[in-house]
């Protein structure tokens, strides 16, 4: 029961909380507490296990969220999905970032007088604005952009929105 221990400590500290990790184990028929224990201690590692069994299982978004702001699995993929945090590619980011230009681009033609229009350049309007920075316009609560690159080469990039 020792190993048992030390075990879900370590796992715990990657991704899940010790409840999360025993329901793994036990609703998976391939798995058991002593084949854990086992493989745990005598012919694999944890980090084998983890690769094995529980890092496919992931979605590598929710696991970006969760190393970059060292939280739990299942709240980060709350976070997400209620969209207080975006984790986004490179390209969604700067698609995200050209659609938050356009509304941008909106709002201050709205201030400029419909017959100065044609003297507004929206193209290098939507140019500097994406250009600039995608934190200032993707992070509504400081502005900042947070990237991380997982194990298997992914690069994600993060926006706090509330």
């Amino acid at each position: 029961m020792r190993h048992m221990t030390i075990i879900l400590n370590l796992l715990k500290w990657w991704i899940m909380n010790e409840d999360q990790i025993l329901n793994y184990i036990e609703n998976d028929d391939k798995l058991s507490h002593e084949w854990f224990i086992y493989q745990g201690t005598e012919e694999g590692t944890i980090y084998d296990f983890y690769e094995e069994h529980i890092r496919p299982d992931l979605d590598d978004r929710i696991l970006a969220l969760t190393i970059e702001k060292d939280i739990y699995y299942e709240e980060a993929e709350t976070l997400i999905d209620d969209e207080d945090y975006w984790v986004l590619t490179d390209e969604e980011a700067d698609e995200k970032a050209e659609l938050e230009g356009e509304y941008l681009l909106e709002n201050a033609l709205s201030e400029v007088p419909s017959y100065l229009h044609r003297y507004f350049d929206s193209d290098q309007y939507l140019k500097d604005q994406v250009s600039n920075d995608r934190g200032h316009m993707l992070n509504t609560y400081n502005g900042s952009e947070d990237s991380i690159t997982l194990d298997n080469g992914l690069v994600y990039y993060i926006y706090r929105r509330n």
